[in-house]
């Protein structure tokens, strides 16, 4: 299920495992992986700092920690916990590959290749290698190569459903800083063939209207309200392309201002929001019965 990208089937399977061995390491991670795949990345991180916890020298959940940390945007924690599954384990190219792709993220540029390039001297059958070896392009200068091991490899019929689909995207971002504008659109429209993802613009609409319906003046009066004076959330609205990073960029340059990116903790908050009994409440039709106590926890987040 999970190597089809049907994650609600695949996390009902690990759970289930879970409840007939709570201590399985494997079941604890892959469902970890499930989750983070499926964008519920704080439940994700819970079940990966429990495996460390049941076996510190267990490498698979350094790098799923990595993992989790790069998706939300901590890349300075995710090539920490690379780093440290690449002691556990010396020359694990899953733990170098991922190291160096958030050095790259960080801009770490020459960093990432200083860490890559012994282990691509010849073509590498690595993928996360090689994608990491195209990121690096700007800094070896060699494209054309990088080119050509990422279709050498997206040739290998053994490829997982997802790695085909990252190096399809990886293709279609290094043809298109290449400026060969028609294969970078083939790589991208192959790698969006194989996102196991249903759009519906009635469902969105409703989604729309409701939220409209809901957050009017009168509702935000009511809504359960506590004091968090320790950090002022700044909000950056606009549409994509807008200029929102660059304002965010700018004002991070402030001493007393950090940097949050796209933080995925506000749609994961909207799921989880509870009433007085512990209940789920449905968002956001039933933001109203939110608990205080349960506003208060989130808020620290």
């Amino acid at each position: 299920y999970y190597q089809q990208q049907k994650l609600d089937d695949a996390a009902a399977s690990y759970r289930k495992v879970l409840e007939l061995q709570p201590g399985n390491l494997a079941a604890l991670c892959n469902l970890s992986m499930a989750l983070l795949d499926k964008g519920e990345r704080a439940q994700a991180a819970t079940l990966c700092d429990q495996a460390i916890s049941l076996q510190a020298g267990f490498v698979g959940a350094h790098l799923l920690r990595g993992s989790i940390h790069a998706a939300l945007g901590e890349f300075e924690l995710a090539a920490e916990s690379y780093h440290h599954a690449s002691a556990l384990e010396p020359g694990a190219l899953t733990a170098v590959a991922g190291e160096a792709d958030a050095l790259i993220k960080l801009g770490s540029m020459e960093a990432a290749y200083a860490l890559i390039s012994p282990h691509v001297q010849a073509d590498t059958d690595d993928a996360s290698l090689a994608m990491a070896y195209a990121s690096t392009y700007e800094f070896h200068g060699d494209a054309g190569r990088a080119a050509r091991q990422l279709e050498r490899l997206l040739a290998m019929p053994a490829l997982t459903h997802k790695m085909r689909l990252q190096l399809h995207f990886s293709a279609g971002e290094l043809y298109d800083s290449m400026k060969k504008y028609d294969k970078a659109f083939v790589h991208y429209r192959m790698g969006n063939s194989h996102v196991a993802r249903h759009y519906s613009a009635a469902d969105d609409r409703l989604r729309l209207d409701q939220t409209i319906a809901t957050f009017g003046a009168g509702t935000l009066q009511r809504l359960a309200c506590v004091d968090q004076t320790a950090l002022t959330p700044v909000f950056i609205v606009g549409m994509p392309r807008s200029g929102t990073s660059l304002v965010e960029k700018i004002l991070s340059r402030h001493s007393q201002v950090r940097a949050g990116g796209e933080m995925p903790c506000i749609p994961e908050i909207s799921v989880s929001l509870c009433d007085g009994s512990g209940n789920r409440i449905a968002y956001p039709e039933d933001i109203l019965k939110v608990d205080v106590e349960n506003v208060r926890e989130h808020a620290k987040l």
